[in-house]
Formats: C-alpha cells, structure tokens, sequence
C-alpha cells in the first residue's frame, strides 16, 4: 500500500466518493449518515461554559447535481431549529469564496 499526500482533488474526486459512500453506508463513524443523497451538514455545540450558547455549522455539503435546489437552505433551516432546541442563539459558519480556493 502506497500512502500519498493529495495537492489536489480533481484526479482522485472517483474514488474519495466512493471512500466516503462506502465508510457511511458501512456505518462508520465519522459524521453522516446513509444513505447519502442530495446534501449533508452537521452542528457542533461548545463544550466550553462560557460556549453553552454557541454552535457550529460543520461540513454543509450539497452534491453538484442537486445545486440551486433550495436543498442548502432546507439544511441550515433545520440546523437553526436544532440550535433552538438546544439553547444555542449564535451560529458560527465559516465559508470560502470560490477565490479563496
């Protein structure tokens, strides 16, 4: 087995895809859920006690396929609905702009 360090994605998108389907649908555990479809995102709360009123929006992912959908939305409306539901009034996501890339 040869070990390598990826600079870039774009030759080896194929095969990290079917990494992360095939790790989720095993039940791995790293964060999703299967079956993986048109998006996923995640929230973290801070286990800090002077955090007990922030999250973090993690990993929101919408599949290229289904972009312009609404889908992203419908993802941060139920992130914000969980927030609430834990006591957490500030939300925290980090994003990049395509030239950050």
């Amino acid at each position: 087995m040869k070990i390598e360090q990826l600079h870039t994605l774009s030759e080896h998108h194929d095969g990290l895809v079917a990494l992360l389907n095939d790790c989720v649908e095993s039940g791995a555990s790293i964060g999703f859920l299967a079956p993986l479809e048109a998006g996923a995102v995640q929230i973290s709360y801070s286990p800090k006690k002077n955090g007990s009123h922030r999250a973090e929006v993690e990993k929101l992912m919408v599949h290229t396929k289904f972009r312009q959908r609404g889908i992203a939305k419908r993802l941060m409306d139920e992130v914000e609905h969980q927030a609430q539901a834990n006591r957490r009034t500030l939300l925290v996501l980090k994003v990049k702009s395509r030239k950050d890339r």
